[in-house]
């Protein structure tokens, strides 16, 4: 694995910005994007862009922090951790280092002052793994509510670290010592770039707390993955993951937040290689403590490969989980057979209604001296008369009535029938109310592979843009869900009953 540390930002001054199309900054706490064209006579103006094109950036060799025994910036058992500052507000020592540029005003700082100052583009980037589709751009912020897993004597609280899995590279963070809400400056080892390899693999993270010889591992706070496939390319997104000990666990450990771009060589090769299955990638470390946080990572907390009694228990929750699907399932087919309707047709209020309704509204406005113009009346009064289609149903009543005539057509039917409920799955998912929710469009990927590129416009995410429908949303699926379980256990309960009667019987 070749690994090269690349310095940015101050360090070189005149490299060339990335070809910024669109720059959009996304937050999925206040779920809003904002997006503005880039033009080449303002590519000044963005000299503060939070990402460089590494590519054509000076590259200058740096140690890479691996996972060791590392204290180098320790602070010992009695160092001074926090001051009374000019201010109201405390000042706390920065870690783990004062910027090197600027020591005298960034060893001491305020909390406010260390969550604002974290935002900064980062100086220091590490670019690792050999892939050639693209680079993943990824900078590790802060954390925010971990639990304490030191001993918590003389203010001793945990040492937390992130690590990061992707293909054939496994790195981490900096350490924050003594801390349960870390921040990462931008000049300390935060930022990552990732070059990729296969468009369908995943980012591993995960928080740890830091422990030292004796210790033979480094104790999991919790971890979270990112399938950055959904997201747009050469967008900006900073992103606040809750953390989880396994899996299995609904109890929250902490928050992490993070900020992330994707850069694609050719968009087009990468959704045709996606097709492809994705390799198996190999990680090599030297120590025990790096094997347990690298299989952490990639298989949780119980290794699942033992057969004990808590693996087992695992498959069988697993294996119940499906049973909410299941009864979903039966709830689409029923809804189906009884051609219930599924898209909605919408067609405008007739034109003799509309004049009627301006001609009065003219009247009015016309007292009231208001200036509104007819276009925007006719706007207002604009509705809609919306019609639920039985699409499916219409569909699967030709299918039988065609292999009732010709038993032929079974097997085009039935790969048919794959093809259409995965375009359908797909169809509800990329127009699901929430933002976040969506997968890419079957629209965009066909542009890609017609045309090479996205003609898709900027993407526009006012803040809380449809939290209040997907929240009705997965209540109304959740329900459908709960009825057709109640039907079921109904059902089994008047069959074991009518058992019972035919065993007496007997």
């Amino acid at each position: 694995m070749a690994t090269r540390t690349l310095i940015t930002e101050n360090d070189t001054k005149e490299a060339p910005l990335t070809p910024a199309t669109m720059k959009t900054i996304a937050s999925s706490e206040s779920s809003s994007i904002t997006s503005e064209e880039g033009e080449d006579d303002k590519k000044e103006a963005a000299s503060k862009v939070l990402f460089r094109d590494l590519t054509t950036t000076q590259k200058k060799s740096a140690h890479a922090l691996t996972f060791e025994d590392d204290r180098q910036y320790m602070p010992g058992l009695f160092t001074k951790r926090t001051r009374r500052g000019n201010g109201a507000e405390k000042e706390v020592k920065v870690q783990p280092y004062p910027d090197p540029e600027n020591t005298s005003k960034t060893t001491w700082m305020t909390e406010t002052s260390l969550k604002q100052t974290s935002l900064n583009p980062s100086k220091k980037w590490l670019e690792c793994g050999e892939g050639h589709l693209g680079k993943i751009y990824l900078e590790i912020l802060g954390c925010d509510g971990l639990p304490n897993l030191d001993a918590g004597s003389i203010g001793d609280k945990s040492d937390p670290f992130v690590a990061i899995v992707f293909e054939d590279t496994l790195v981490r963070t900096d350490v924050i010592y003594d801390t349960l809400s870390p921040r990462w400056m931008p000049w300390s080892q935060r930022a990552f770039c990732f070059n990729i390899q296969h468009p369908t693999s995943i980012l591993l993270l995960g928080v740890f707390d830091y422990d030292g010889p004796p210790y033979t591992d480094h104790d999991a706070v919790g971890r979270f993955v990112i399938n950055y496939q959904n997201l747009v390319r050469d967008t900006v997104y900073v992103l606040r993951y809750a953390l989880y000990a396994d899996t299995n666990q609904e109890q929250q450990c902490g928050t992490a937040t993070v900020r992330l771009r994707i850069s694609l060589n050719n968009e087009k090769e990468a959704i045709q290689k996606s097709f492809t299955p994705a390799p198996k990638f190999l990680i090599n470390v030297k120590t025990k403590k790096s094997l347990k946080v690298l299989r952490y990572l990639c298989k949780g907390q119980v290794n699942m490969e033992k057969t004990h009694l808590k693996t087992i228990s695992l498959h069988a929750s697993e294996f119940f989980s499906y049973f909410y699907a299941f009864c979903f399932a039966i709830d689409v087919m029923v809804g189906i057979v009884l051609w219930r309707g599924v898209i909605i047709w919408s067609f405008p209020k007739p034109g003799w209604i509309l004049t009627t309704a301006t001609q009065d509204d003219d009247e009015t406005k016309s007292l009231t001296g208001s200036s509104e113009s007819n276009n925007n009346v006719e706007e207002r009064e604009m509705i809609k008369c919306n019609i639920w289609f039985p699409l499916h149903s219409i569909l699967l009543f030709y299918a039988g009535t065609s292999i009732a005539e010709n038993p032929a057509l079974i097997p085009s039917a039935f790969f048919f029938m794959i093809s259409w409920v995965l375009f359908v799955i797909g169809y509800y998912q990329s127009y699901d109310p929430s933002p976040w929710h969506r997968c890419t469009s079957f629209y965009r990927i066909t542009s890609i592979l017609l045309l090479g590129q996205c003609v898709h416009s900027p993407i526009y995410i006012d803040p809380h843009d449809g939290e209040g429908r997907s929240a009705k949303l997965k209540a109304f699926n959740e329900a459908r869900t709960k009825r057709v379980a109640f039907f079921l256990g109904a059902l089994k309960t008047i069959l074991l009953r009518m058992k019972r009667e035919y065993a007496k019987t007997d």
